[in-house]
Formats: structure tokens, sequence, C-alpha cells
């Protein structure tokens, strides 16, 4: 468990990381386009006053021009000129701020585009850590599916038609490509975003299936499933659980997500309860000694159902766990072995 909760873990916080590196890159993108449009717009400001200084210039040459060819006043002459003058000095100015502040937007748009580019390859590192860990966690759980003979693609179908809401982490991955084109990239993130999608439904089938253990505690595996002799008898009878023997009073749970559909004392079971969990399982836990869930409520995989006890047919304190499938009992041990290296 403790190792399934730690890859768990990890691709929740990859998963968020991812996420916030999308958003950091969306913001980047519009900073860039917003600082590139102000660079081109300085560019051509400087480049109009470019202009202006050269129209100027050439205003000068043909006043001087002019002037000496009309024999006007030297200081006719002067005042012509200095006015000229003037102006083309203003548009040096307004020139050489255009070209400073260009050069500003340059250093500026460098610095992005470098901050965009370490995002890319950080967002990169984290797809793949994310990557190895969804192959970590995905592999066994599918594995655990086929070994029990459940057709994984049926059960992943079944969940998703009732868990349709959408919103948060399972919402797909966008990035904007305006200013950097990587195909690669997004077609990584969407094969990921479908990826965990599809593992999020697994772990979620997972806790509709009977696959954790009944008792956590220290216990003892006194029967297996099949026919056996009568433990009260001389007789061959069909044995269709297991049986684990510990101290009365040992906690019982709920081997997957499910409804009590009863409660109560039978028959030889002594105190029974009875959990229909989805795609056709139900378990039996009989012979307790306390019952701790009523008939109609909802369970969750791992919560405390009852203890341990010999109430009904028993020979002993010990908790006798049926698996049926379809209304048919089915080897629970077939469960159990499948799930002893993912739990």
């Amino acid at each position: 468990v403790g190792s399934e909760m730690c890859i768990r873990d990890r691709i929740s916080l990859q998963q968020s990381r991812i996420l916030d590196s999308v958003e950091d890159t969306r913001e980047l993108t519009t900073a860039l386009d917003l600082m590139r449009n102000r660079l081109q717009d300085a560019i051509v400001q400087r480049d109009e006053m470019s202009e202006k200084n050269a129209l100027l210039l050439a205003q000068m040459n043909e006043v001087n021009q002019t002037l000496n060819a009309k024999g006007s006043t030297r200081d006719d002459l002067d005042e012509t000129l200095q006015t000229v003058s003037n102006a083309l000095s203003d548009a040096v100015v307004g020139r050489d701020t255009a070209t400073a502040e260009s050069a500003d937007l340059a250093a500026q748009l460098a610095e992005l585009e470098l901050k965009t580019a370490l995002n890319t390859m950080r967002q990169e590192e984290m797809i793949s850590n994310l990557e190895q860990a969804i192959a970590m966690s995905f592999g066994p759980l599918e594995k655990m599916f086929k070994t029990t003979s459940l057709d994984v693609d049926s059960l992943l179908a079944t969940v998703r038609s009732t868990h349709t809401g959408q919103g948060g982490p399972a919402e797909a991955a966008t990035m904007s490509t305006r200013s950097y084109d990587d195909d690669g990239l997004n077609t990584r993130l969407d094969r990921l975003m479908i990826d965990l999608d599809r593992m999020n439904l697994l772990r979620i089938a997972v806790g509709k299936v009977p696959y954790a253990m009944p008792v956590k505690a220290g216990y003892r595996f006194t029967s297996g499933f099949g026919v056996r002799r009568d433990p009260k008898g001389r007789v061959h009878r069909m044995h269709s659980g297991v049986d684990f023997a510990a101290p009365k009073g040992t906690p019982i749970y709920a081997t997957a997500d499910g409804v009590v559909v009863s409660a109560k004392r039978e028959s030889g079971y002594g105190n029974t309860v009875r959990i229909r969990h989805a795609f056709g399982f139900e378990t039996v836990y009989a012979h307790q000694t306390k019952l701790r869930v009523s008939t109609g409520q909802k369970v969750s995989r791992g919560e405390q159902i009852g203890d341990m006890g010999s109430t009904g047919r028993s020979t002993g304190v010990h908790l006798h766990y049926e698996v049926h499938l379809h209304g048919r009992p089915v080897n629970p041990m077939t469960y159990l072995e499948a799930a002893k290296n993912v739990f």
C-alpha cells in the first residue's frame, strides 16, 4: 500500500507541476507577444526618426543653396539654418531615445525567450518523470485486472458512464504555440492526459473490485476454497470461501466499495454482512461477533464492517470470507493473490 500511495503522490505532484508549467508557458507566451509588438513599434519609430533626420538634412542643404543663390543676408541665412538645426537636433534626440528603447526591449525579449526555453525544458523533464510514474502504476493495475480475467476496457467504460463530471486536473492541458512550435511536446501532453484519465478510471474501478484483504492484523489462513472435509462431520462439502483465523474482536474490513445488502444473523453463517459491489461482485463476511454496519449503508474499501468471532456453525474464532461474481461463488484468493504486489 505504501508503494502505491508513494506512486500516487508522485503522479499527483507531477501532474500539478505540469499544469502550473503550462500556465507559466501561457503567461510567458503572452509576454513575448507583447514585447515583440513593443519592439516592432520602437523599431518603426526609430526608422521614422532616421527618415526625418535625412529629410531635415536635405532641407538644410536646399535652404542653404537657395539662400546663397538669392544673395540673402547672412542674418537670414543664420536664422534659417538655426531653425532647421534645432529641428534636426530634436530629431536626433528622438532617434537616439528610440534606439535606446529598442535595445532595452531587445534585451528584455532575449531574457523572456531564455525563460521560455528553460520552462519548456523543465516541462519536458516533468512530463518524462510523470510518464515513468504512470508506467510504474499503470502496468501493475492493468496486469492485476487481466490476472483475474476481467475485461479492463469494459470496466473502464462502466466507470466512465457513472463518473461524467468534468473539471480540475482531469481537464485536458493545452498551451499556446504562437511563439514557439513544438508539436512533439504537445503530442506527449495530449497522450499524457489520456493516460492520466485512463489511470484515474482504473483507480476508481480498483476500489470497486474485492482486491483488498478483509483482515489486516495478524491472522492464520485455515481453509481454502473448494471441496473439503466438513470440520463438523465426515462428509465432504463445497467450501465456498476462505477462512482467516485471528483473536476474537479482530477488525474485519470491506474489500471494495459497495452497499450493504444484508447485515444480520444467518443460519450456519452466524452474524453476517453481505456487500454488493460494482461489476456484478458481492462479498460475504460470516461468523462475526459484532456487526458495525447496517443494511443499505454505503461502505468504502478498507472500512471496518465488524469484529471477528465464532457465531453460527463454527469450530473457533475466524472469518469466513466469500466472493460472488454474477451470483456464483469464485475463489477469493484469485483476487487477493493478484493484488498482493500492488497494494
